[in-house]
């Protein structure tokens, strides 16, 4: 993918994760679900300041991304509510644009 639309696809799982990690914050879940949303979006910004400054090290920090999104997808999958899922929806597009 190119850099414009993996940004894109950051910044859309960056809202995703908030958004699972708001809902999540009094519930039990069985899952790491939220603290993973709060390491994924703060990752995916990383990684957007990286991409849209063209850092030398954004592949790195691209891959990092892509594990940390693939990670946090599995755990909102366990917590299974609908802002889990749709946050892990949003993570897998950002694990398959960041790899």
């Amino acid at each position: 993918m190119d850099t414009k639309t993996c940004i894109e696809t950051c910044q859309a799982c960056i809202r995703a994760c908030q958004t699972c990690a708001a809902a999540m914050l009094n519930k039990e879940s069985g899952s790491a679900c939220p603290a993973c949303c709060l390491t994924c979006s703060e990752v995916c910004a990383v990684c957007v300041n990286e991409m849209a400054r063209g850092g030398k090290k954004s592949k790195e920090i691209c891959e990092l991304c892509a594990r940390i999104c693939t990670w946090c997808a599995e755990e909102c999958r366990k917590a299974g509510h609908p802002h889990c899922l749709a946050c892990a929806e949003a993570c897998d597009r950002c694990a398959a644009a960041c790899a």
